[in-house]
């Protein structure tokens, strides 16, 4: 799930209210209703929006309307119908792109986001390559449009382990927006989330848990506690706790796990498999290992509904939970589970994964 929803959302306002056909009292509550959580709400909104634009609008007009459900179906973790929509955005801007690069560049953004979702990072990169191309050509360096772009582009460089160059792409567009917006907005402090997440991936958990106090204050603060945004980063603080205060990451992950059900939020999210797993690591690290094991079944779960059962990432974390199942003396289960997870390792031709494990980030990569 993208944190950052404000910012993928809003940089296609502009362009839709310049057009004629743009309806503000409406399509500002679409928005109004996204930022405040209140995603169903706002995904019916759009739907009725988009439906109500068919033959009756502009192409821009359009295209603006489906970069927002589709930016929405991303964030839910509806993948397929979000890719959709924003391919169809795209076709109906290519010819206009140098009249809305603004939307262009939105709509180029959110498309890597979600072919990187899917696993499709080559693609993904191609999207980004050309929506800088259009960001250098249309706007100055450092011009705040360009924010979503390198944001992206830490997702994409965060998906291949490349960290390095994940860190500094979401450290640029955190320079933009801190510029634009100052350090209290919510759009800033969503990428201060984001940047602490990728710190806690590489292990500077000490770091990124200054980041996610500073940006979960902030995002609870501007955006209400029940935000998806403030939920992530929560639930963010929490893993970053794992380690050095079990007992509190316990107690934020619990209750972030729930906020999001609350919220009537998908599970079936790569950011609810991650802190579900980070849920059980807690539960272990505190010698609750019987308990651990049930929610480390549920991260395995989601995470094959999301990769598939014989992804990599999956295998790894079905070692991952054999050892959860020693600590709880269910070795049988366990042996079992090692087994199948070595037949897909051998049939898959993947490498050594016995000393590896899933770290907060990997899903959040791959998805």
């Amino acid at each position: 799930m993208r944190i950052a929803i404000l910012l993928s959302l809003s940089v296609c306002v502009l362009p839709a209210q310049q057009d004629p056909g743009w309806e503000g009292t409406r399509q500002a509550e679409f928005l109004r209703l996204a930022a405040g959580g209140r995603m169903t709400e706002a995904h019916a909104l759009g739907l009725t929006l988009l439906s109500e634009a068919e033959g009756n609008s502009s192409p821009r007009y359009r295209a603006a309307i489906l970069q927002m459900v589709g930016t929405l179906d991303n964030q839910l973790g509806r993948f397929q119908a979000a890719e959709t929509y924003l391919q169809q955005a795209l076709s109906l801007i290519g010819a206009e792109s140098g009249q809305a690069p603004d939307l262009l560049l939105a709509v180029l953004s959110s498309l890597a986001e979600v072919k990187v979702n899917r696993n499709r990072p080559r693609e993904a990169e191609a999207d980004l390559q050309q929506a800088l191309d259009a960001g250098k050509r249309y706007f100055p360096n450092g011009h705040r449009r360009l924010a979503q772009v390198w944001d992206s582009y830490g997702l994409l460089h965060w998906s291949r382990g490349q960290y390095a160059k994940a860190e500094d792409a979401f450290r640029q567009s955190l320079t933009i927006l801190e510029r634009e917006f100052g350090p209290a907005h919510s759009d800033v402090n969503a990428e201060t989330a984001r940047l602490g997440m990728l710190l806690l991936s590489i292990g500077r958990d000490s770091e990124a848990a200054t980041l996610l106090r500073q940006s979960t204050s902030y995002l609870q603060e501007s955006l209400g506690k029940m935000h998806p945004a403030a939920i992530l980063s929560f639930c963010a603080l929490g893993a970053a706790l794992a380690k050095p205060s079990p007992e509190e990451s316990d107690r934020i992950l619990r209750e972030g796990l729930a906020d999001w059900r609350r919220a009537g939020l998908s599970e079936v999210h790569p950011s609810i498999a991650q802190f579900t797993a980070a849920h059980a690591a807690a539960l272990s690290n505190r010698g609750r290992a019987r308990e651990a094991v049930e929610i480390h079944r549920r991260a395995l779960d989601l995470s094959g509904q999301l990769l598939g059962r014989e992804h990599t990432l999956v295998v790894r974390q079905m070692l991952q939970h054999a050892r959860l199942l020693d600590a709880a003396k269910r070795g049988k289960e366990a042996a079992r589970l090692r087994k199948e997870a070595e037949r897909i390792r051998v049939a898959r031709g993947y490498g050594d994964l016995s000393g590896q494990t899933i770290d907060i980030g990997v899903l959040r990569g791959v998805r």
